[in-house]
This record gives structure tokens, C-alpha cells and sequence, in this order.
């Protein structure tokens, strides 16, 4: 075996130890928020979000937006869901979605408010689905389109959020029989092409 592969290996195996260690120091950090311990969390996750780490920076970023631990800050908020939504962290996704559309530490835009919500949403992320649904029944960054409100329901819906189960039953008493059963065509599509069709 060359020294070459031999170097490799160990190298690999450092980085999946590595990548282990920090998602526990991570995890550490996620169980004192739990626990209501903000300064721990702020001292695990700090050096993680500094290094690119995007669970820690989506982290900092709900303390920041809840003002848990740290004086409440919705322009630190959306630096760190950004930085976080950038690697395709879903969760930064959804809230750096929220911001946009709140008008919270960013300029309000619907347009980019959907589109972070678009992201997460293609990634399953329930709540993301239930509130990209809102957006289209609104209007909100897209045109009001309730066949599309009614499809991301569904898939929220599908995919747990109670709310979404909700909002598709208020809606449907707004369309047509025809309506209804295409916007089911589309929410099957959509779950079949695993989101690459919605």
C-alpha cells in the first residue's frame, strides 16, 4: 500500500472523528438551550458559527431572533440564517424566510421571502410547505394562486404540520370540485418527483 493511500485514510479518518466531535460539542450545545442554560449554548455554538459550522450559526440565529441569552437582535438574526441558509440549512431557510416577509432585520421582500421558503419547502420541510401555502393564497412574493396554496398544504400536511391540514380544508371551500382535484394531481406529482415538481 503507498504511503500516499495510507495518508489519505488517516486523513479521512480524522475528519469523520473531527465531524463527530464537533456535532457532539453541538449537541452539548442544543442540550443547555434545552435546559435554559444560554450560556453554555452561546459558548458551545460561538466558535462552531465562527467556523462555518451552519447548525451552530441557524442556532445563534434563533437565539438572536428570540433574544434568548443575548439581547434580542433581528439584524444578527438574519446574518446568521443567512450565512447558515447559504449552506442549505433548512431550518435557516424557513426563518430567514420569516424575517424577509416580517420585514424583521432586513428589508421586508416577499419575493426573497419565498424564495428561502421555496428552498426549504423543496427540501420536505413541513412548516416551510405551510407557509410557502400562505404566501400563494396571499399573494405574497408570488401571484395569489390557490391551487398552489392548496398543493403546499397538502405536502405540509403530508408531512406533519397541523396547520397546513388546517388552512387545505379552509381553502377548499374556496374552489371548485375541478380545482380541488387538480391541485391534488399537483400535490401528488410534487411528492412523487420528491419536490422537484411543485
Amino acid at each position: 500500500m503507498s504511503i500516499r493511500k495510507v495518508l489519505l485514510g488517516l486523513t479521512l479518518i480524522l475528519l469523520w472523528a473531527n465531524g463527530a466531535a464537533i456535532a457532539a460539542d453541538v449537541d452539548k450545545g442544543l442540550q443547555a438551550y434545552k435546559a435554559g442554560d444560554y450560556k453554555t449554548a452561546l459558548s458551545q455554538w460561538i466558535p462552531f458559527a465562527d467556523s462555518g459550522n451552519a447548525s451552530a450559526q441557524s442556532n445563534l440565529g434563533f437565539m438572536y431572533e428570540r433574544g434568548h441569552g443575548v439581547p434580542q437582535n433581528y439584524n444578527a438574526a438574519a446574518k446568521w440564517y443567512t450565512l447558515a441558509a447559504e449552506q442549505g440549512d433548512i431550518v435557516a431557510q424557513f426563518n430567514l424566510g420569516g424575517l424577509y416577509d416580517a420585514g424583521k432585520g432586513v428589508v421586508e421582500n416577499d419575493k426573497t421571502a419565498v424564495k428561502w421558503l421555496t428552498l426549504a419547502s423543496n427540501q420536505g420541510y413541513a412548516r416551510a410547505q405551510s407557509y410557502l401555502g400562505v404566501m400563494y393564497v396571499n399573494g405574497h412574493g408570488v401571484p395569489t394562486d390557490y391551487l398552489r396554496a392548496y398543493m403546499w398544504w397538502s405536502v405540509g400536511s403530508h408531512n406533519g404540520d397541523l396547520l397546513a391540514a388546517q388552512y387545505k380544508q379552509s381553502i377548499a371551500t374556496k374552489m371548485t370540485p375541478a380545482h380541488v382535484t387538480k391541485a391534488h394531481e399537483m400535490y401528488s406529482s410534487c411528492l412523487r418527483s420528491n419536490y422537484t415538481d411543485c
